[in-house]
């Protein structure tokens, strides 16, 4: 480890160990995505199964039945494939489950549907840094700032802790340090 690279490691630490440690193991909370780009309901016939499908969903989801929660949104963006609340349900849960592989392709389709959405990018970024897929990974943390991550606070600071480590990886060390002030600043 070069000295510049053991001096970032160092400042991380005493910036706050404790916020450091807790930005490794803190999830954010699986909440509503913002920058929703929905259009309008289904022709009458599938908006009757399609609402039946996000209630039970939404009702597994509430209740952390994250595999039958995943099975029904999967239902409902058959029936309504640009229901971005469904593809970003889904990611929420994979993501809770580990399972990151599958979170980033939800993740995929929202930002897809939902360009300007950053805790889609936030997400996707944090799935592709559990697969270490660490260039992409940093691209969409940082896409992620650009648009903000909305009212998901947990997950604007755990996007910008990962993002500080992928920038040291790559030898940017006043960059992350710039992103781990900012981090502390916003708790």
């Amino acid at each position: 480890m070069n000295r510049l690279s053991l001096a970032a490691t160092v400042i991380v630490l005493a910036i706050n160990p404790v916020w450091a440690s807790a930005q490794m193991q803190q999830k954010p909370a699986a909440q509503a995505p913002a920058g929703r780009a929905t259009k309008p309901a289904p022709a009458a016939a599938k908006s009757g199964e399609f609402d039946k499908l996000v209630n039970a969903a939404t009702e597994a989801r509430k209740a952390e039945r994250w595999e039958e929660a995943i099975g029904l949104y999967a239902k409902a963006v058959k029936v309504k494939p640009d229901y971005v609340e469904g593809h970003w349900y889904q990611g929420t849960a994979y993501y809770t489950l580990d399972n990151f592989a599958e979170c980033r392709d939800a993740f995929r389709r929202v930002v897809r549907l939902a360009p300007k959405n950053g805790a889609a990018y936030a997400f996707l970024g944090l799935c592709e840094f559990g697969l270490k897929d660490y260039d992409r990974s940093l691209q969409h943390l940082l896409q992620s700032r650009i648009h903000g991550v909305g009212d998901v606070p947990d997950l604007g600071g755990t996007a910008r802790y990962h993002a500080a480590m992928l920038m040291i990886r790559v030898e940017q060390y006043e960059q992350a340090l710039e992103t781990l002030e900012t981090a502390s600043r916003r708790g």
